[in-house]
């Protein structure tokens, strides 16, 4: 019995040709799979990065919008909020709602924010 064991492991002399091909065969179809997995990885990792970039750039013009600056391409509206509250009054506040529009590489991010005077 340990006989034929040994023989079925260590018997060969060496690995034909046809083994050799199909062996690269497999690993090669399981490398290729993995490859896509890693590159819509990748594509999604930049994607991501662009909507952080963007979301960045928006932030940005909202702050320079607070500090008096004046931002091109934001959009600008003067409103009075109204807060209701529980006990039944109301209180108005006056200022403005900005929203700001910022794109990188097709990934958009709009902020809107309201600003009180």
């Amino acid at each position: 019995m340990k006989k034929d064991i040994k023989k079925i492991f260590f018997g060969n002399k060496g690995v034909t040709l046809i083994e050799l091909i199909l062996s690269i065969g497999i690993l090669g179809i399981i490398l290729v799979s993995f490859l896509g997995i890693f590159s819509s990885g990748f594509r999604f990792v930049v994607f991501a990065g662009d909507k952080s970039e963007s979301t960045f750039m928006s932030q940005e013009n909202i702050d320079s919008i607070i500090s008096g600056e004046t931002v091109d391409g934001s959009n600008i509206t003067t409103t009075t909020m109204n807060i209701d509250l529980p006990d039944g009054s109301t209180i108005d506040i006056d200022g403005k709602i900005v929203t700001i529009n910022e794109s990188k590489n097709d990934q958009n991010s709009v902020i809107t924010t309201f600003i009180p005077d």
